[in-house]
């Protein structure tokens, strides 16, 4: 399968490549494009559970996992990571990552 992803920040589809899944994996994405509180998107419906606010680094995060469950799980723990621990977790779970920040630049592990 290939797919594109949308890009909150951008409007449309990001400008990667499509990202490719490999046999017997997952995808899910969450972003804060569609359930905000605020017109910014500042305040949305994910929450960091350690402060009760929106975490501040990323517009849209995805994962590529061996299960979806995991998959959609980690996309929220990802959310809450500042982007120098992206690739670090990333190898513990052994997941692949697409994280959009706050100002539009791809980051990936």
């Amino acid at each position: 399968w290939r797919f594109g992803i949308e890009d909150p920040v951008n409007g449309g589809l990001s400008a990667l490549p499509p990202l490719a899944l490999p046999d017997g994996h997952a995808v899910a994405t969450s972003s804060d494009a569609h359930t905000r509180f605020s017109a910014d998107r500042r305040h949305h419906h994910i929450l960091d559970p350690r402060s009760g606010y929106s975490p501040l680094h990323w517009s849209s995060v995805t994962v590529v996992a061996r299960s979806a469950t995991l998959a959609d799980a980690l996309t929220k723990v990802f959310f809450m990571l500042p982007p120098d621990s992206l690739a670090a977790t990333a190898r513990r779970w052994q997941v692949r990552v697409l994280a959009l920040n706050k100002q539009g630049i791809w980051h990936t592990a």
